[in-house]
């Protein structure tokens, strides 16, 4: 007994000693330094395209007596990380390890191992990395630098940004795209820019995979090497659905007086075409995924407590928010598999209050979106709750504001010259034809649109506006309470409407009472 104490002490001491000298034993696969570059020109190289935490490769031909500095990078926008790096030399000693960026003065060797890590405790992951070289001695016109990435990616666009490099200042960037396993002098698109961050427009084609290059302009016309993105990026095959931001989210009821997840209603999901995302993702049981494919929902609570049941065919995260859109506060996440069904995302909570609107968006936690990317989404509740006309809708005033209607409640569509408060939005409609109260309080451009139009109110309004829709047999097609921001306030993914003539409803509270303003508004 007492050797197996002993032994195991010594265990434990031994691991700490070592616990900064990550030593990995997968070993880069691919090509440690492209074809071509010289990795002793001062330039910032890409190295080991691709490589992942808990790999390390052979970098041969560095000059003993040269400065070197090493970078390491998770390439994710949505989920970064500086790398830890450890370096030994051709005779297995350790010389150098700190995170990243490191530099070693002078490099004392012709041959170093360089083992990529996402931390000093050696932590490992299978997502791709930027690691890259570059011999201080001889630096004049830097490549541009990692993390870089893409933060919107349609079947037609994308948009992308890189870092500044460390040690020299370029008056603008080369930028060109091209098709997978091009050189950049055969791009598909290509530009000048001076920001850190581009769009390619609406040019590509869905489903084709393409590579990104981006290199610095000097002084005198001087150019760095072309940097790689190490990443392939596969253009959807679809354009981005409606519920592509937490603006176009699209409404749902929570099921009420519902037993059972069996009993509740299946809403089906799709994260295919999923383009971009305005808020970044949360740290959800100690893991930040990638938001960018995130799609999003909403409803009214009508219950104090609710249970969201998510079951995806990939590793999905559930989040729920209150608040708008512009202004959103996180409540809760999920991203702890069940043990009967590995990917299945559950979130129970108490306290919502009934009658506010709440979000919830649905995510891959990887980087690119899944080959399956299909889900069914629940949001029930079993508590008991009054529905008198059993329409489904709990008996509230903000909610549903006569309970003997079933005809009546927050999902109704407003009827024109019936006299009565259909969806319950304090407003009885009469018709689409009513005088403009508001002339000169209001602007909404542009007339006509496409895809966004902005309202433009006066220092008299209040922040707070009730915006609705419809088209010209008065079918309700969007409803929605927005802020404003610098008194602007923006709507946007109208290009899935289709071409004709809309009216859109106002609903304001002015200093002197609420007031109704509408609009004609014409759709190209």
């Amino acid at each position: 007994m007492k050797n197996v104490v002993l032994y195991s002490f010594f265990t434990l001491c031994t691991f700490h000693f070592s616990f900064s000298q990550c030593d990995s034993n997968t070993v880069y696969d691919g090509t440690a330094v492209p074809e071509g570059v010289d990795i002793n020109d001062g330039e910032i190289h890409q190295i080991a395209y691709g490589i992942e935490a808990g790999e390390y490769v052979f970098i041969n031909g560095l000059n003993s007596t040269d400065t070197y500095q090493f970078k390491s990078n998770r390439t994710d926008s949505n989920n970064p990380n500086t790398d830890y790096i450890t370096i030994y030399n051709g005779a297995s000693q350790l010389i150098a390890n700190q995170t990243s960026p490191l530099t070693k003065s002078p490099i004392g060797t012709s041959t170093i191992e360089i083992h990529v890590n996402l931390n000093s405790s050696c932590d490992t992951d299978i997502d791709f990395h930027t690691l890259t070289i570059q011999n201080i001695t001889a630096a004049t016109c830097n490549m541009p630098d990692a993390p870089g990435g893409v933060t919107y990616k349609s079947n037609i666009r994308i948009d992308f940004y890189w870092s500044a490099p460390a040690l020299s200042n370029p008056e603008s960037y080369d930028w060109r795209v091209t098709l997978k396993d091009d050189l950049p002098d055969n791009y598909v698109v290509s530009g000048v820019s001076t920001t850190l961050e581009v769009s390619t427009g609406d040019v590509l084609i869905p489903e084709n995979t393409y590579w990104i290059y981006v290199r610095s302009s000097c002084f005198g016309n001087e150019k760095s090497e072309w940097f790689r993105f190490p990443t392939d990026y596969k253009m959807n095959n679809g354009a981005p659905p409606e519920n592509d931001f937490c603006e176009g989210a699209i409404s749902v009821v929570q099921d009420i007086n519902t037993l059972s997840i069996g009993e509740a209603v299946v809403i089906s999901g799709d994260l295919s075409g999923g383009a971009g995302s305005n808020v970044y993702a949360e740290n959800c049981n100690e893991k930040t995924g990638n938001s960018r494919d995130d799609v999003w929902y909403s409803f009214i609570a009508q219950t104090s407590d609710i249970r969201i049941n998510l079951s995806p065919t990939f590793d999905g995260v559930l989040t729920l928010y209150s608040g708008e859109c512009n202004a959103l506060s996180y409540i809760s996440c999920s991203d702890d598999p069940n043990t009967s069904l590995a990917d299945e995302e559950i979130v129970m909570l108490n306290g919502l209050t009934v009658g506010d609107v709440y979000c919830v968006r649905v995510y891959y936690l990887g980087t690119t979106t899944p080959v399956n990317p299909i889900f069914n989404l629940r949001i029930w509740s079993s508590s008991v709750a009054t529905d008198n006309d059993m329409d489904g809708y709990v008996n509230h005033p903000n909610v549903d504001c006569d309970d003997t209607n079933p005809a009546i409640n927050i999902g109704a569509t407003e009827i024109s010259n019936n006299g009565v408060d259909d969806n319950c939005d304090g407003q009885t409609d009469e018709t689409l034809g009513l005088i403009d109260l508001d002339a000169d309080s209001i602007e909404i451009s542009p007339n006509p649109f496409h895809s966004r139009i902005f309202i433009r109110l006066t220092d008299s309004m209040e922040k707070k506006i009730d915006i609705t829709v419809f088209d010209v047999s008065g079918r309700l097609i969007l409803k929605s309470v927005k802020s404003s921001s610098n008194k602007i306030i923006e709507i946007n993914n109208l290009e899935v409407l289709p071409q004709g003539i809309y009216f859109i409803k106002l609903s304001l509270k002015l200093n002197k009472g609420n007031k109704i303003s509408i609009r004609r508004l014409v759709k190209m």
